[in-house]
């Protein structure tokens, strides 16, 4: 094979557990900063993962409808807190974020839900810290926009700005 000399063959990967929750397909997986936590979205919502215990963590309450998956996942980047913040999109254009309870491990608690693009899909979420005043939050979506957002330390969401793109759909940012 031609590539054989210039490519070392992959590394040979095991199974270590199979974690088991979604009934139905899974459209976004992200591990969270701390590599503690594993969280997918799909069709019948959103699932959380101890790592390290390998067992499933109990479900944050979903305020949604079984027709609007999860379609965009993140862990927002920590912001001086131990608590890991988790933020997910949906197809109907709404975002939530769950916040660690303090001192638990397996608690989440809803802090944000809102709508945020007239019902567009949500394609993607990224983040970074907000030089310590909360994190800014940069989502794309269905209908060629892209909006930036804070959430500050008391878990106020407000809207910094929004483009919307001439001929592109964003998949990813």
């Amino acid at each position: 094979m031609v590539f054989s000399k210039f490519f070392k063959s992959p590394a040979k990967y095991t199974c270590e557990c199979c974690l088991r929750g979604h009934r139905d397909a899974i459209l976004c997986l992200a591990v969270s900063n701390s590599g503690a936590l594993l969280a997918s979205g799909g069709f019948n919502g959103l699932r959380m993962w101890d790592l390290c215990q390998k067992v499933q963590l109990a479900q944050p309450p979903q305020i949604r409808s079984p027709q609007d998956p999860i379609t965009a996942v993140a862990w927002l980047a920590p912001n001086d807190r131990i608590q890991e913040t988790l933020c997910c999109g949906t197809a109907l254009g709404y975002i939530a974020i769950w916040r660690q309870c303090p001192n638990m491990v397996v608690d989440f608690e809803e802090v944000v839900f809102r709508k945020i693009s007239g019902g567009h899909e949500v394609m993607a979420i990224a983040s970074d810290t907000g030089n310590g005043t909360g994190n800014h939050i940069i989502l794309a979506t269905q209908d060629r926009c892209i909006q930036a957002w804070t959430l500050d330390l008391r878990n106020h969401f407000s809207n910094m700005f929004s483009v919307q793109l001439m001929t592109s759909i964003p998949c990813a940012i």
